[in-house]
């Protein structure tokens, strides 16, 4: 009696489990779609060996409660959706009335600048000609530079 009440909150909870992935997605899944979904929330195939099946199609059949199967053009297509009963339509009407996610826009990246409001190059070319000459310089990338800049950080840190 034990063996068979688990089973039973078991399948209610397998049941639960389908019904949230179809009503989540507002599209019906074709049932490799749906088993795609199954594994990735659940990290584990759909239990339907567990349960006496012998396919996964055999097992949703079973659920007529919890699945609605649809034959696509293809004999062997099927598409899963909820079946929308009572108790489960007002969130069918939440999820449904949901926005689409809008398309992410690539943008080009914006300049950084400086706390002086000049960008790295400027502010660097800035401290070099503001700097006085009789200090030791160290050419980089053909640009000289006193050697002090380069030790000292800038504004408490040493990225410019």
């Amino acid at each position: 009696m034990a063996a068979s009440k688990r089973d039973c909150d078991e399948l209610e909870t397998i049941k639960a489990i389908i019904r949230s992935l179809l009503i989540a997605d507002k599209r019906p899944l074709t049932l490799r779609q749906f088993l795609c979904e199954f594994k990735s929330s659940e990290g584990q195939e759909l239990p339907f060996k567990q349960h006496g099946f012998g396919d996964p199609l055999e097992f949703l059949r079973s659920l007529p409660d919890t699945v609605c199967l649809t034959q696509g053009s293809n004999a062997n297509e099927f598409y899963v959706r909820p079946t929308v009963t009572k108790d489960v339509q007002h969130i069918q009407n939440l999820v449904s009335g949901q926005k689409a996610p809008k398309p992410l826009v690539s943008r080009p990246p914006t300049r950084i600048k400086h706390a002086s409001g000049l960008n790295k190059v400027q502010h660097v070319q800035n401290l070099v000609n503001n700097q006085k000459t009789s200090k030791p310089l160290v050419s980089i990338g053909g640009t000289r530079l006193p050697v002090a800049l380069l030790l000292e950080p800038q504004n408490g840190d040493f990225s410019f």
